[in-house]
């Protein structure tokens, strides 16, 4: 929705309105419409609004209370304001626009810290009290919406993106050559607190912090799954879809228009069939109403898919038209979008949909990131079901499971119950402190002996391990919404939409629908050969029955094997001429020009290796142009 600064002095020092302004705009994608600031005492906010909700300059941040007492930057939508200002008002609370915002800072001064508890929404949030000279912030349970923080011995600095920071003025940065080891040698991304920048820090998901007249700073977290009780459900799949039904109906709240980012999978089109029939059930669904937007490549296409949902959703088509060629040019402004790198090609996709919906005047899109974390969509949970029932003593029940599966899936037997029994021997084995000591010595040893990256960049850690989930299939879908890989992927979602002043939203990640899941029976999960059984039976009547029970799933995949061997090849060598000097250092630039070799001649796949490094090389000369110290 929005760009946010918060600029605290310390020792003595005051921020100044150009040096507010001058931060805010460094983040004007995130908010085209307006731009405001505040200053009291050693606190000022610098603020860039994209316009959603109350269009009006009655919507304009920061935003003061109505007693004068409080001041807000807020970023993102809290989807229940209605709700709350309805009981804000049966308060005795009078509101002078109809945003968000203005009833978040009612719902601040009605009910303190606790009204964090009270939103269902996505957000970023700093509280100033004039009175107390105290400052209150907060970060949505799953971290939609980005937060950093640096500090210095001069100043205490909040920000939307990394970007505003770095280029502050006020900060030295450098590289944090861990972090790095531990995206190109254990393709970690976004795993904890820390950022590929040493001194910058995300704050938390789920997390509120204080700030007194000092600059010091407590954080806790506010929210967990860790508490969340089982409650029986005499008919969890219509308790699914009717918790479904109001997360997708309340992300329809909005002043501008709204559309859909539709790959053809189960997840966008649950939610495009939704929001089609809330709108019909307001009589505002007309083609010109909702657009949907998609992208496929030959290699992966799902135009059967796509096709069935749009004519039952009666939605306006919109895809993607991108060649290789296109996607390697916006590789760099990619990286300067997400101040990071990232996992593969696919947000390169995301980047031009997002400006695509914008050019189309869809300022509003829901998306469908989120369901596989919560709802258990990655291949890999099988295995982690499977472990489940074995170590419940349920073999009968797993030997079943996995015969099911391998019958619709087509897999090799022979090498999905040799993983298995992989797995339990290690799932054993972790349980020794000496194996967990010597399996990191040996990611040490191996990183060090790549024959691809060198130096630092593998000898700054590179056996970083995401804290440990457990072994049962709840405890790994936890940890993939908390550690890996969602943070990784609201990160993209959120830079990309932003970068081209685009709200995404995202229905799975209501937080009622994600308790509700959780509480869940694995086998609502999965059950042989379904992943997400959950929402496919909730689905009935609901989509197509032909996106219901596919099997395979892409989302918006790109080949880079054979962008590699082709049209990326050649750009490929160009770039390692201009940066092999600067990347002596971290990359063995020779074995990278065999491998292009090797990739062209079709004798290697290594497309996202080379995509890595590619991507090293692009934002090191970022870092460096940006006065970053490696």
């Amino acid at each position: 929705m929005c760009g946010l600064v918060a600029l605290i002095g310390l020792r003595n020092n005051c921020p100044d309105n150009a040096m507010l302004i001058r931060l805010a705009n460094t983040q004007e994608h995130r908010g085209p419409d307006n731009v405001g600031t505040y200053r009291f005492n050693n606190v000022g906010f610098g603020f860039r609004r994209l316009s959603i909700l109350d269009l009006s300059s009655a919507g304009n941040q920061p935003m003061e209370s109505a007693c004068g007492r409080y001041v807000v930057v807020f970023n993102g939508q809290i989807y229940n304001y209605l709700e709350l200002r309805g009981q804000l008002t049966a308060l005795g609370f009078t509101f002078r626009s109809n945003s968000d915002t203005e009833v978040l800072l009612a719902a601040y001064k009605q009910w303190g810290r606790q009204c964090v508890n009270r939103l269902n929404g996505m957000w970023a949030f700093l509280i100033h009290d004039k009175l107390s000279g105290e400052m209150f912030g907060s970060r949505d349970r799953f971290g939609e919406k980005p937060l950093f923080v640096f500090r210095n011995s001069h100043w205490l600095l909040f920000t939307s993106e990394i970007k505003a920071i770095r280029d502050s003025g006020i900060a030295q940065l450098h590289v944090n050559w861990s972090i790095v080891s531990d995206w190109l040698s254990e393709q970690l991304l976004d795993h904890t607190s820390e950022t590929f920048y040493k001194e910058v820090l995300r704050v938390p998901a789920g997390t509120c912090f204080q700030v007194d007249a000092h600059g010091e700073t407590k954080f806790y977290k506010y929210w967990t799954l860790d508490n969340n009780i089982a409650v029986p459900s005499a008919n969890p799949a219509e308790e699914f879809a009717a918790l479904f039904e109001d997360a997708v109906a309340i992300r329809t709240r909005s002043d501008v228009p709204v559309g859909v980012m539709l790959s053809g999978g189960l997840d966008s089109v649950s939610i495009a069939c939704a929001l089609r029939r809330h709108l019909q059930k307001f009589g505002a669904a007309s083609e010109t109403a909702t657009k949907a937007f998609s992208y496929h490549d030959e290699q992966f296409d799902e135009s059967e898919f796509v096709s069935a949902a749009i004519k039952y959703s009666q939605m306006s088509y919109h895809p993607l038209q991108a060649c290789a060629k296109q996607l390697w040019q916006t590789l760099p402004s990619q990286l300067q979008i997400q101040d990071e790198p990232v996992h593969s090609a696919t947000p390169l996709i995301g980047a031009l949909l997002m400006k695509m919906a914008r050019e189309h005047g869809t300022v509003v899109v829901l998306g469908g990131q989120g369901a596989d974390e919560v709802l258990g969509g990655y291949y890999d949970f099988y295995r982690q079901y499977w472990l489940s029932l074995i170590g419940r003593g349920k073999l009968w029940t797993a030997t079943k499971s996995i015969s099911t599966f391998n019958h619709f899936h087509r897999s090799n037997l022979d090498v999905l119950l040799l993983g298995l029994a992989k797995s339990i021997a290690a799932r054993n084995a972790l349980r020794f402190t000496a194996y967990r000591e010597r399996a990191a010595l040996r990611r040490v040893k191996n990183n060090s002996s790549s024959s691809w990256f060198k130096g630092q960049a593998i000898g700054s850690g590179g056996y970083a391990i995401v804290p440990q989930s457990g072994f049962g299939l709840k405890d790994n879908l936890r940890g993939s919404i908390e550690f890996d890989a969602l943070p990784l992927f609201l990160r993209i979602e959120d830079r990309n939409s932003m970068a081209a002043s685009v709200e995404t939203r995202l229905p799975f990640l209501d937080y009622r629908l994600v308790s509700f899941a959780d509480k869940l029976a694995d086998s609502w999960k999965l059950s042989a050969p379904w992943n997400k059984f959950i929402l496919r039976e909730s689905m009935k009547n609901r989509i197509p029955e032909i996106v219901r029970q596919r099997l395979g799933k892409f989302g918006f995949p790109t080949p880079v094997d054979r962008w590699f061997k082709n049209e990326w090849n050649a750009p490929m060598r160009e770039l390692m001429s201009e940066r092999e000097a600067s990347l002596m250092e971290f990359v063995n630039v020779r074995h990278v020009r065999s491998a292009l070799d090797d990739q062209e001649s079709g004798k290697i796949s290594e497309g996202a290796k080379l995509f890595n490094v590619a991507q090293l090389a692009l934002w090191l000369k970022q870092c460096t142009d940006a006065g970053v110290s490696l």
